[in-house]
């Protein structure tokens, strides 16, 4: 689902200094354009091999960096510092990458790390591709009070980018904010001169909450909506829940969209509008869940089921009717019910239509409007109820169906 169906953000922009594309010699001078990092290494965690001075190691032949991918004994390193590569046609503020294989030392994505590179093993690409000579990977990087550690937080930052974009994630910035108890992690990337906060919540098991960067819209409309299961579920803001009752616990929400997301964004499993990170999701008891959810106390009901042949396939109803009523389109308000007979054969009707999805109802070609539009509310034995759109001229439905002709005429006799 596309997020421009959706309500309420700001966005901001964020320019990032601009990262060069081109391959840098880490045994360059560095220039120094590190920001606060808190706090600063204090022990040595792990050292590849063991026993060696590192007192008699020349630091021009060295790259601190940061771990930013492993693949099997292969880890990507990127510097902690820009280097002044204008005077050689290249960028003023580029990074040094070297991707280093047969590491033997127990290391981990996000850690910082201080290595010696073998003389003559780099091989002059970007990323450069060489040999460690020794390797020794920073502790002690964890705030006063913190939960999580330094590098357990650029996991979870790096982890967020699954777009695919981000070859080379150049970490910029880290920072912990005690008051909000969020670690704020800046990330670029080279050749691009746009770059993204990202901030974590400083719990051993929470995931990221990237903020918004470089958003093309100023205002969005958000409906309260999640998705779960491949389901996209939306609030039913009339349900009464008095009778309903929790079942199992499906898991939690991952991402709050609201604040954080473009317009351009596509939803995820995990991922909901305006429920916080973390807001845990039950069955309803007696349901089937790609029908009903229950969500900080809020009822959330099927919308869209890629699964889904027939309406039925969407709301496991069958058997639950108390009645089916006409609303007012202006106001949501009760006007008549359905007599019981029609009621019985309009939803015998309407669970038997195909499922086609409400993008090709409406994209059909025949124009929907409001002057041809009902509002029908089914009731159920539970007390909740939800409406569902009919367009009498096209014959078509919310979720997304085209009626009978029978189910046409059980409702224009009703009417």
């Amino acid at each position: 689902m596309n997020a421009k169906h959706m309500i309420f953000i700001k966005c901001l922009f964020v320019m990032l200094m601009c990262l060069s594309g081109c391959g840098s010699n880490p045994k360059s001078a560095p220039v120094d354009s590190e920001s606060s990092v808190s706090p600063k290494p204090t022990l040595d965690a792990v050292s590849m091999p063991s026993g060696i001075d590192e007192s008699k190691l020349s630091n021009e032949d060295a790259i601190e960096g940061y771990i930013v991918k492993k693949e099997n004994s292969r880890i990507l390193v990127v510097g902690r510092h820009s280097t002044d590569d204008s005077v050689n046609g290249g960028m003023n503020d580029s990074y040094s990458a070297i991707w280093f294989s047969d590491v033997t030392a127990n290391v981990e994505i996000g850690q910082q790390v201080k290595i010696w590179i073998k003389y003559g093993e780099l091989m002059d690409s970007y990323p450069q591709q060489g040999e460690a000579e020794h390797l020794v990977v920073k502790s002690g990087l964890k705030p006063e009070g913190a939960r999580m550690s330094e590098a357990e937080a650029i996991l979870q930052a790096l982890t967020s980018l699954t777009d695919g974009s981000w070859e080379i994630p150049i970490i910029k910035d880290v920072h912990y904010d005690a008051a909000d108890s969020i670690w704020k992690i800046f990330i670029g990337q080279n050749g691009d001169n746009r770059g993204s906060e990202i901030q974590v919540s400083d719990e051993k098991d929470s995931k990221e909450i990237p903020a918004i960067r470089n958003c093309p819209d100023a205002i969005i409309d958000w409906a309260d909506v999640l998705q779960w299961g491949g389901v996209q579920y939306s609030r039913n803001d009339d349900a009464d829940l008095s009778k309903l009752k929790h079942g199992n616990k499906l898991g939690s929400t991952v991402y709050m969209m609201s604040d954080h997301a473009c317009s351009d964004y596509k939803t995820k499993d995990g991922d909901a509008t305006l429920l916080p990170t973390g807001t845990e999701l039950y069955e309803v008891e007696g349901y089937d869940p790609t029908y009903r959810l229950i969500a900080a106390g809020k009822l959330y009901e099927v919308s869209e089921n890629p699964k889904a042949k027939f309406i039925s396939d969407l709301y496991d109803i069958e058997g639950r009717l108390e009645k089916v009523s006409f609303e007012s389109t202006q106001d949501g308000s009760l006007l008549h019910d359905f007599s019981d007979v029609a009621a019985q054969s309009f939803i015998k009707q309407f669970l038997a239509l195909e499922y086609v999805g409400f993008e090709k109802v409406y994209s059909s070609g025949d124009q929907l409007s409001d002057k041809n539009k009902v509002f029908i509310r089914i009731t159920l034995k539970d007390g909740t109820h939800f409406r569902i759109s009919y367009w009498l001229d096209q014959n078509a439905l919310t979720p997304g169906a085209f009626g009978t002709k029978e189910l046409h005429s059980i409702v224009t006799g009703q009417l």
